[in-house]
């Protein structure tokens, strides 16, 4: 009887569960796989081709014949003619071809100087006056912006011009542009004093009529 009751009082032993290191690294690299086979399965696969180096499309050459019209134009009056392209030469739309000297006073004033010569191109510029100094050598250009106000508004209105001085220097042109400027009534300040490259400037005579010695 002894005996029995002794059996009666044994309990089993419950181990407790311990949560070590190599557990949560094995769960951390099964749930990322888990995560990477669902994304690999629902996602587009990238295909992979062996390609080889090489051109796509093959040149071909054909020889052909490009016909476009012509148009003889004839000009209105007669004079030096001046051609700005040569034979064979590319024109865009509305490029300058040639013009004609009628009076041909550009043509004798230039054939003092030397007797081959070419005009190479022609610019239009917007120059308000010309003050000419009989001493200076080179032309400056000055940008002068003349104040105005407004009466309404009584707010100051600039506008621009340009004005060719003959001088020698840069203090010359100064002095050159202020002594022309001398007559005018309005406002003014000079914006820049800039040396061109230009070495002389003639009148044009555009009615054609010969000027009387």
């Amino acid at each position: 009887m002894k005996s029995k009751r002794r059996k009666r009082k044994i309990v089993p032993y419950r181990r407790r569960f311990h949560l070590n290191i190599g557990i949560i690294i094995f769960a951390f690299v099964f749930i990322y796989f888990v995560i990477y086979l669902i994304s690999y399965l629902t996602q587009n696969n990238i295909a992979v081709y062996e390609v080889q180096y090489g051109q796509i499309a093959k040149n071909k050459s054909y020889t052909g014949l490009v016909l476009r019209p012509e148009q003889v134009f004839y000009a209105n009056d007669a004079g030096s003619v001046n051609y700005y392209k040569k034979e064979g030469d590319k024109a865009g739309y509305n490029d300058l071809i040639c013009s004609v000297d009628k009076a041909g006073n550009i043509s004798e004033e230039i054939s003092h100087f030397t007797s081959e010569f070419s005009v190479s191109a022609v610019k239009r510029t917007k120059i308000a006056e010309i003050f000419r100094e009989r001493t200076g050598d080179k032309w400056y250009l000055v940008k002068v912006a003349f104040i105005t106000l407004d009466e309404k508004t009584a707010v100051e209105k600039k506008s621009i011009s340009q004005i060719l001085v003959a001088a020698d220097s840069f203090k010359e042109a100064f002095d050159n542009f202020m002594e022309g400027m001398k007559g005018t009534m309005a406002d003014f300040e000079i914006n820049t004093i800039q040396e061109t490259l230009i070495m002389d400037v003639y009148d044009a005579n555009l009615s054609g009529e010969s000027k009387e010695a």
